[in-house]
């Protein structure tokens, strides 16, 4: 992610709209539960710097402070994980050098199955992480580089194919 977005951009590619008051700009995400006896608000807000932040905040009075806290870091995490993958240039995905098979959060896969819906990884680092967690040796993998043109192109020539 080498450019800048402004939170109209991001907006767009999250598929929603930026709310605005006094100078405020925020885009208000659905994410995290609302009950009767649970209330969440999470929102995206851009600092002065450029990045992008993600506030969340969760009313529950029958939930001790640490079980709130621990399900704020998990909303926040999702929604950066969301941010992430609408802003990445280049997505990566792990390909076994012995027989070309691409490696999909534990699963084998032909490249075209692959591409029909791509769970691919923002980073290097992501997919050398995921082969190690599911005890594959990462130097059996060669990590390929795509451009998010690119995972659009095939994706819906696999699924061309396929219909």
């Amino acid at each position: 992610m080498n450019k800048k977005h402004n939170i109209y951009e991001l907006a767009e590619k999250l598929g929603c709209k930026v709310w605005e008051k006094n100078g405020l700009k925020r885009i208000y995400v659905n994410e995290g539960y609302n009950t009767r006896k649970m209330s969440t608000t999470t929102f995206v807000w851009q600092n002065e710097s450029g990045e992008f932040k993600v506030s969340c905040h969760i009313i529950c009075p029958s939930q001790p402070w640490n079980w709130i806290q621990s399900q704020k870091e998990m909303v926040i995490s999702h929604v950066e994980e969301k941010i992430g993958r609408a802003l990445a240039d280049t997505f990566y995905f792990p390909v076994r050098k012995a027989d070309g098979m691409v490696f999909d959060n534990g699963l084998m896969k032909s490249r075209d199955e692959f591409m029909l819906s791509p769970g691919v990884y923002l980073s290097v680092e992501g997919a050398i992480k995921d082969l190690e967690e599911h005890d594959e040796v990462p130097e059996e993998y060669e990590i390929i580089p795509i451009s998010r043109e690119d995972v659009q192109n095939e994706s819906e020539g696999a699924w061309h194919i396929r219909t």
